[in-house]
């Protein structure tokens, strides 16, 4: 499909006063958006999103209660300069792309600890459902300064729910090709001054969603378990956290390679302590402990090349420390930790990899031509086992042009991944091959963007323009006999730009409507030099992406939302040999109030049916229709 004719009205779109997809919808005059630090005393758990002016988006509250039984991944689908690859349909596996970036190159973290396990493939979104999610936080840029590697394109932070206690809900929904899907949660004060949060979600449905509607060896089955306890002595606070994970799915393969006896098996259990102090003139400082202990197992007894019974167990133990401080008029935070990775596997091996780091991170406000001008750097030097230690710095400046109206902001920074297990010691097999060595890539980025608030009508618009340079550029591809394997491709040059727009119009009498529009040119280009690669597109990389969206409200009637996200052609191939298709997908959702605390909820996904694809040979999901009734009390 060629978007070429789209895109004039799609920019056009997003240039116009529209609320960013995904994004809680701004009210007709909405707070202003800046980049400045609050006065110079900071919470040091508040620093990963203030520390550098990385280009942004907070999704809150009110975008992930409309969209009840979804996941991170479906929430992030329509933010600008972000991708979410899916393989087949929900549950079946999401990866994030942040500005054509892998998705090993995003750095998934769940309350600041990492979710992302050293053997690699990106971490599934799909696996993070938005029932225990109070607000999710997309950085897009290079942010190992911050969060060191892993992070060489960007985060996505994800943030669970506060223990408020007498908060509850529930949530049940059924709807095409046997899904059915059943939350609920609860939040009470307990014994001995501590208050808890226990929740459970759980999700099946009987094939893969493929087009065609049923196929063979698609069903899917999912639980997730949740618990948080706090608990305050004296000057101190400790929280707990402790969740469970278990999935199992049938793999039915591509359209040219199925797989009808290919079974996969997941399960995650992991646990955390924070003990934080709140009693220091200069902020919390706390101390960090975690652990998890994933497990993967691959079955397919009828496998063209032989049976395969593949099982992978990645255990991660990490503490983390951090000690906010004040020199003069600078901010200061100090971090400090270590972790330890374990993967038991039969195909990469047993491998363990540690890894230590440092950081400091300091902001400072000043003027600038009677404008507000906030000055922030962060140093992060990282040891990982294998590898020659790493620096990571980033620094970056944001200039209130108009008071509360206009900010400027740019940013520049060194990033850096190591190669992860599977990268490395794939064994060679029928359609893969690992390549132990692999360098650790490299990536230098600039940023600059502009935020206009409170324009006419109560609209928001934010642009930016980047450039990433990337060496020893890791990349899957085929090679000899179909076989791919991953390289250091050289060199590889990634720029473009991105905008977004947001505003909210009365349309009369208890009815008003929120639009909304983003839009984001990538140019991603191979530089190594050679003959038949230098020059062309990196695989996997649209040039053109966007959305957008609308949303009528009724006070008491409920409201109707459209989404509509159009991507063009990629290239499947280094030399630019073969092409995926574009698309353009609409879903649209329904949701009527039927009392104060219950609502229903209907929602039609690929709206006009569309036969589209992120991966080549794997489908997306046709139509789908689904159907529930979300409850739920609020202190």
């Amino acid at each position: 499909m060629n978007l070429r004719p789209l895109l004039p009205g799609a920019l056009l779109l997003a240039l116009l006063p529209a609320a960013a997809t995904g994004t809680d919808p701004p009210a007709p005059t909405p707070p202003p958006r800046e980049w400045r630090l609050p006065p110079v005393v900071i919470r040091a758990d508040e620093w990963p999103a203030e520390a550098v002016p990385i280009p942004r988006s907070i999704v809150g509250d009110a975008a992930i209660d409309r969209r009840p039984g979804g996941d991170v991944g479906e929430l992030l689908a329509s933010l600008a300069g972000v991708r979410i690859a899916s393989i087949a349909g929900p549950g079946t596996g999401t990866g994030a792309s942040i500005r054509g970036s892998s998705t090993e190159q995003v750095l998934v973290l769940v309350d600041g600890r990492r979710w992302s396990t050293a053997q690699g493939g990106g971490a599934d979104l799909s696996s993070l459902p938005l029932d225990f999610v109070s607000r999710v936080e997309v950085l897009r840029g290079g942010a190992s300064a911050l969060w060191g590697t892993d992070a060489l394109a960007g985060v996505v932070h994800v943030r669970t729910r506060e223990v408020r206690p007498g908060a509850a809900g529930f949530r049940a929904s059924g709807g095409s090709r046997g899904e059915q899907r059943v939350a609920g949660w609860l939040s009470k004060r307990t014994p001995w001054g501590t208050r808890t949060r226990v929740g459970a979600s759980l999700f099946a449905a009987s094939d893969s969603y493929a087009p065609s509607g049923s196929s063979t060896n698609g069903d899917i089955s999912r639980t997730e378990a949740d618990l948080r306890t706090d608990l305050a002595v004296g000057g101190h606070a400790a929280r707990v956290n402790l969740s469970a994970f278990l999935a199992e799915r049938g793999v039915p393969g591509s359209d040219e390679f199925p797989s009808p006896t290919a079974r996969l098996r997941d399960s995650r259990i992991s646990g955390a302590l924070r003990i934080e102090t709140s009693d220091t003139p200069d902020g919390d400082a706390f101390v960090d402990l975690s652990w998890f202990r994933a497990e993967r197992t691959y079955r397919e007894p009828g496998a063209a090349f032989g049976p395969v019974d593949d099982r992978h167990r990645n255990a991660r133990f990490a503490g983390d420390a951090r000690f906010p401080a004040q020199a003069g008029p600078v901010a200061l935070v100090a971090s400090t930790g270590a972790s330890l990775d374990h993967l038991l596997s039969t195909t990469d091996g047993d491998r363990r990899r540690v890894l230590g780091y440092a950081s400091l991170r300091a902001g400072s406000r000043g003027r600038l031509l009677g404008r507000d001008l906030t000055a922030t750097a962060a140093l992060r030097v990282d040891a990982i086992e294998g590898f020659a230690p790493t620096v990571a710095p980033r620094a970056g400046v944001s200039w209130e042009l108009l008071p509360r109206r206009a900010v400027l902001s740019a940013s520049a920074g060194l990033s850096r991944r190591a190669p992860s297990f599977d990268d490395l010691f794939w064994p060679a097999r029928a359609t893969a091959a690992g390549n132990p060595g692999l360098r650790p890539e490299t990536g230098r980025d600039l940023d600059a963007g502009v935020l206009l608030s409170r324009l006419p009508g109560g609209a928001r618009l934010e642009a930016h323009a980047f450039l990433r340079d990337i060496h020893d550029l890791i990349q899957w591809t085929p090679g000899a006999a179909g076989i791919w394997r991953p390289h250091n491709i050289g060199r590889a040059r990634i720029f473009g730009w991105e905008a977004e727009a947001a505003a909210a119009f009365p349309l009369g009498h208890s009815l008003s409507a929120t639009l909304s529009g983003t839009v984001t040119r990538l140019d991603a280009r191979d530089r190594t030099g050679e003959p038949n690669t230098h020059g062309m597109e990196l695989p996997h990389r649209a040039p053109w992406s966007g959305s957008a969206g609308v949303i009528v409200r009724h006070a008491s009637l409920g409201e109707i939302e459209t989404v509509w996200r159009g991507v063009n052609r990629v290239f499947l191939t280094r030399s630019n040999t073969k092409a995926l298709g574009g698309r353009l997908l609409g879903d649209l959702h329904l949701r009527i109030p039927v009392r104060p605390d219950l609502r229903a909820v209907l929602s039609v996904t690929n709206l006009t049916d569309r036969d589209a694809r992120d991966l080549r040979q794997y489908p997306l999901p046709g139509r789908s229709f689904s159907a529930g009734l979300t409850w739920g009390r609020t202190p």
